[in-house]
């Protein structure tokens, strides 16, 4: 998989200094999971900026779950519990008691976890100060990269009692050194990559109350108790005083206190301010308190949240000197956040308070996280936001996200939102579907499309037609009538097109080629519906190469008007053309004039209302067998 294009990089920083920040910096790039609560099977490839999209008990909460177990637990290495074991019917034996005072299985039971970690810079592992922790675990791939490869494996036995090992691997898969005690390196890593949870605190203690789960994995020091007021921030309602102690910058980071010092009191005393910006009654911070501590806000996020770059492009000098977006980001990024170039401008000259206090919400969020758990000096945070439209406008849901994107740290984003998914990268898509075999992750290879594709996808699908990404079957349609068309007559069938997980996609203005090709690669079903003409037989002979000839549907007749004149409703055309004698008017003719007088989708939904008062029977048996296939594939495949 070929690595996300970086991020621009402000001009204002120094290229010696991000290359530095570079050459000390790791990030998260592959997940491989067996065995873990409701996935069985899971493989995820990540950029620097990942967002998962996918239905729920699809896996996302157990991914998610074992990344803060793994990696939120400070130093300390996650030991699996009984609960953590995927479970089945036929793991219990059949005599099992309720009275059972010890839980007994029949198979002996395994976790498998792998989390794959790559330098940024290339040979940088074995160069720079910090990545040298982990030595001797790196190891050197193929592409020359070095990657450390940490294996976690949990046993269960048929008594219940579980064990934990912790191991590195080669680029084969097999134990490194195993006559080497490398728990030290495991501690190292763990130092250095802290995942963080921000998400709606109304959900519980860093979402370790999903259904079916429960609490068993650690939990940190800390009061959890309050009452959540806002997407990730809890009321800070316990202690009086006033936030303004922080002072103005000289006095907190004045030469007078060392870096250390000032390090430890901006720890002490930005909490209190931050769990002061929303007070217990919704009244929102004064605007001369908020300005005063948005000086310390950038200093913790500079602290935590520096400059990560592969993940960052070079400054171009001179002519070539970037000033913005080129058309390959624009396509691949229809929804742009381009008004600032990085959090400390966002600060000094935005005029929006809400994307201040949005901030400084967020921030809050991420230093109560950090409540009894000790972060390395040297660490580099992955960072982990769900669902972050939960209860925010559209419009504030887009703030939100410029500032979150605008983070130079690892993020992994879930959303259900159409219009967040506009405004991210489409190689950094992530779409996870449950099978049979266990859980797929499919992703977006852009390089298969050219320029020309990438364009109509990004204004037919991710402009227009957002919420189709999260369908499980796409029926494809040349326009308007077909659409009206199918929808009621699945309604007719008794089938809800939007609740089986079925989107109707017009493609006659954008070609079927783009659109079949992005299906496959996110693993959503698709079939075609195209005219008799000589332009649909073009479309269909396209689509149903290869396997896919059971997926299009080529009409017997010339258009759907025709189509639908000469399966049933030639009665419904003639009532509508507008004469009272139809006898000696050719078949063309009546279509022409009763399109004329209704227009197409008019003619449409004459049909399906003659259709309602006909009954099931009255839906061509075409049009059934389109929709019945898939409804079968929308609950079958997924």
């Amino acid at each position: 998989m070929a690595d996300k294009a970086p991020d621009p990089v402000p001009e204002s920083i120094n290229r010696r200094t991000i290359q530095k920040k570079a050459d000390g910096v790791m990030f998260l790039e592959r997940i491989e999971i067996t065995g873990y609560r409701g996935i069985s099977r899971l493989a995820v490839n990540l950029n620097n900026q990942t967002v998962l999209i996918g239905e729920n008990s699809w896996g996302k909460s157990s991914l998610l779950r074992l990344l803060w177990c793994v990696l939120g637990n400070g130093e300390v290495p996650y030991e699996f519990v009984d609960e953590d074991f995927r479970k089945e019917v036929t793991d219990f034996p059949s005599d099992r008691t309720e009275d059972d005072s010890r839980t007994r299985y029949l198979h002996d039971k395994d976790i498998s976890v792998v989390l794959v970690f790559r330098e940024v810079a290339l040979g940088s592992a074995l160069k720079d100060a910090r990545l040298r922790r982990l030595y001797p675990a790196w190891v050197r791939c193929r592409d020359s990269y070095n990657r450390v490869f940490y294996y976690l494996h949990g046993h269960m036995n048929r008594n219940g009692s579980v064990f934990t090992d912790h191991s590195f691997l080669d680029a084969s898969g097999d134990p490194l050194n195993q006559n080497i005690n490398m728990m030290k390196q495991v501690v190292a890593l763990l130092a250095m990559n802290p995942l963080f949870r921000i998400r709606d605190r109304r959900r519980g203690n860093h979402g370790l109350d999903y259904p079916g789960e429960d609490e068993s994995a650690p939990l940190r020091n800390g009061n959890y108790e309050a009452e959540p007021d806002s997407f990730g921030f809890r009321n800070g309602n316990g202690e009086e005083g006033s936030s303004g102690d922080l002072g103005n910058p000289p006095g907190l980071f004045g030469k007078k206190y060392g870096a250390r010092k000032d390090w430890e009191t901006l720890e002490r005393k930005l909490p209190k301010f931050l769990k002061k910006i929303i007070s217990p009654d919704g009244e929102v911070l004064t605007n001369g308190r908020l300005s005063e501590n948005l000086e310390a806000i950038n200093t913790l996020l500079e602290h935590y949240f520096s400059i990560v770059p592969p993940l960052s492009r070079p400054v171009r000098s001179g002519k070539n000197r970037k000033t913005g977006r080129d058309i390959q980001e624009i396509v691949l990024k229809p929804v742009s956040n381009d008004a600032f170039s990085s959090i400390s401008n966002l600060l000094m000259h935005s005029g929006k308070r809400s994307i201040k206090i949005i901030l400084a919400m967020i921030v809050a969020s991420f230093v109560d996280d950090l409540e009894g758990r000790r972060i390395d000096s040297q660490a580099r945070p992955i960072v982990v936001f769900e669902d972050i439209e939960s209860r925010l406008h559209p419009t504030i849901l887009l703030n939100v996200w410029n500032i979150i994107d605008l983070m130079p740290v690892q993020k992994i984003v879930t959303t259900n939102s159409g219009d967040l998914l506009s405004a991210v990268a489409l190689g950094d898509i992530r779409r996870m579907r449950k099978l049979v075999s266990g859980v797929d992750c499919r992703f977006i290879d852009e390089k298969k499309f050219n320029s020309d594709e990438l364009r109509r996808i990004a204004f037919h699908i991710r402009i227009n037609r957002p919420m189709s990404l999260f369908a499980r079957v796409w029926i494809f349609v040349e326009g308007e009538t077909e659409i009206w068309l199918l929808n009621e007559f699945a309604s007719i069938l008794g089938i809800g097109l939007q609740a089986e997980g079925i989107r109707l996609v017009e493609y006659a203005q954008c070609g079927a080629g783009p659109l079949i090709k992005l299906a496959n690669q996110l693993g959503i079903s698709w079939h075609l519906l195209a005219d008799g003409d000589e332009a649909g037989v073009k479309y269909a002979k396209s689509a149903g190469s290869g396997d896919a000839t059971d997926n299009v549907t080529l009409l017997p007749s010339v258009d759907i008007e025709h189509f639908l004149y000469d399966f049933g409703f030639s009665d419904v055309y003639r009532q509508n053309c507008g004469v009272s004698n139809t006898r000696n008017l050719s078949r063309n003719k009546i279509i022409d004039m009763a399109i004329r007088r209704r227009s197409k989708p008019g003619m449409a939904l004459a049909v399906v209302d003659e259709a309602r008062r006909r009954g099931k029977r009255s839906v061509p048996k075409l049009f059934q067998r389109i929709l019945l296939k898939a409804r079968s594939d929308a609950n079958n495949r997924h």
